[in-house]
C-alpha cells in the first residue's frame, strides 16, 4: 500500500554512498533499523508487501549523481528497476 506521494529526491549534491542511503532511507521512510546499504535498501524497496512507499519518486540531479558516484548510481538504478519489476506500485522518474 502506498503511504504518500509525490516524493522528490534530490541527487545533485550527493558526494558519497553513505550521504546516498542516508537520503534514500529517509525520504523513502525507510525503518530505522534498516542498513543503509544496497541489500537494505533493495529489502525495503524491492519488496511489494516490505512496508509503505510513496505513491510516486522523482530523483532529480540524476546526471550529476551519475557522473560523481556511477557504481552507486548504476545500483540504485537496478535495484529500483528490480523492484518495479517484482510488482511494486510507485512510478518512478529519472531526471536530470
Amino acid at each position: 500500500m502506498s503511504a504518500i506521494g509525490p516524493v522528490v529526491i534530490d541527487l545533485s549534491e550527493v558526494r558519497t554512498a553513505s550521504v546516498l542511503h542516508e537520503l534514500l532511507a529517509r525520504k523513502l521512510g525507510f525503518p530505522d533499523y534498516s542498513g543503509r546499504n544496497w541489500d537494505a535498501f533493495d529489502e525495503c524497496f524491492g519488496a511489494p508487501d516490505a512496508g509503505s512507499l510513496p505513491d510516486s519518486v522523482r530523483f532529480v540531479g540524476w546526471e550529476a549523481l551519475n557522473q560523481r558516484l556511477p557504481r552507486e548510481a548504476k545500483l540504485l538504478r537496478e535495484c529500483v528497476e528490480d523492484g518495479l519489476a517484482k510488482g511494486v506500485q510507485c512510478i518512478v522518474e529519472w531526471a536530470g
